[in-house]
């Protein structure tokens, strides 16, 4: 097969690579394009063994199913022979699609998918968002941090080490000024405190993230953001209400916990990730904040309406 790769082939190729595994309507938005469009393309990239296509159904009752995407070896080595992504880069086999581990990418691709809404509704804000996934070849790879991070606990002086699901930055640009976000996506897959000591559960990872602020260590973004930083936050996105419920009770159980804001999948896809749908250290009878905090645009537009307004991308082929 001849290796010549398209620009609007290349771009299809480097977000589901870039994405590990996106519904067809999470790729439609990422790169702005018409999903009926993109649908036909993905059949093509199919049969030529660049993507593995799956249905994907959430629930027994649910209608028509929906489609997900992951990279086949081919389109990888297609995106490293045409220079898209680094040929140093090695092939990691991708077994999300039958695993439970794609609901767990998909979760948190649905607050990456409004990340690119965000700036597309406020052009005032830059978006830089860190992934544990390659670093494309379009990027310095010094300007793109490895997300594996360390911390020491001050009652027992143990050395813990953790990988957030996501890091992002959201910088205003008229203001000059930039927050850091971490992001932990949770499925309730694992217990919210375990008997079988501190590594597992959410109490734990809560924990990681309290040593992490109270030791500064989230400090070394400052040279790679170019910019000081007064602190974190910790989005915990939980999928299911009542699982956001006990999350929030135990982030109130746990200070300090003002840094952890809190919400539902079903809060964020009905509201969008820009809106007052956070509870902040857990208090939901409090009311809920936005990560804009006062920039939060006014009507707040849905995921939904973007969706109909997003630019329509047109590659050259």
């Amino acid at each position: 097969m001849s290796l010549r790769l398209s620009d609007a082939d290349g771009a299809v190729l480097a977000a589901i690579a870039e994405h590990n595994v996106v519904t067809l309507g999470q790729l439609a938005i990422i790169l702005g394009r018409n999903a009926n469009s993109l649908r036909r393309r993905l059949t093509v990239l199919a049969e030529q063994g660049m993507v593995n296509v799956l249905a994907r159904r959430r629930h027994a009752l649910q209608g028509r199913p929906e489609h997900m995407v992951t990279l086949c070896e081919p389109g990888f080595d297609l995106l490293r022979a045409c220079g898209r992504v680094p040929r140093s880069a090695a092939w990691i086999r991708e077994s999300a699609c039958r695993t439970q581990n794609s609901e767990h990418e998909l979760l948190i691709n649905d607050l990456r998918v409004q990340l690119v809404q965000l700036e597309r509704l406020l052009p005032a804000f830059q978006v830089r968002y860190f992934s544990r996934s390659i670093v494309f070849a379009d990027e310095n790879p010094e300007s793109v941090p490895t997300i594996h991070e360390s911390t020491r606990l001050e009652d027992n002086d143990e050395t813990i080490e953790f990988v957030p699901d996501g890091v992002f930055s959201l910088t205003h640009r008229e203001l000059d000024k930039t927050l850091l976000f971490f992001l932990e996506a949770d499925r309730a897959t694992e217990p919210l405190t375990s008997a079988r000591g501190r590594s597992r559960g959410l109490a734990a990872k809560i924990a990681a993230y309290q040593a992490y602020l109270q030791t500064g260590q989230y400090e070394r973004y400052e040279d790679i953001l170019r910019t000081k930083l007064r602190g974190f936050l910790l989005l915990l996105l939980v999928d299911g209400v009542a699982r956001w419920a006990s999350a929030c009770r135990l982030a109130r159980e746990m200070p300090p916990s003002d840094f952890i804001w809190l919400t539902s999948r079903d809060q964020l896809l009905r509201a969008g990730c820009w809106s007052a749908i956070w509870a902040e250290g857990g208090k939901i009878t409090e009311p809920l904040q936005s990560i804009l905090g006062s920039k939060m645009p006014q009507p707040c537009p849905s995921p939904g309406e973007l969706a109909h307004k997003s630019p329509r991308r047109t590659p050259k082929t």
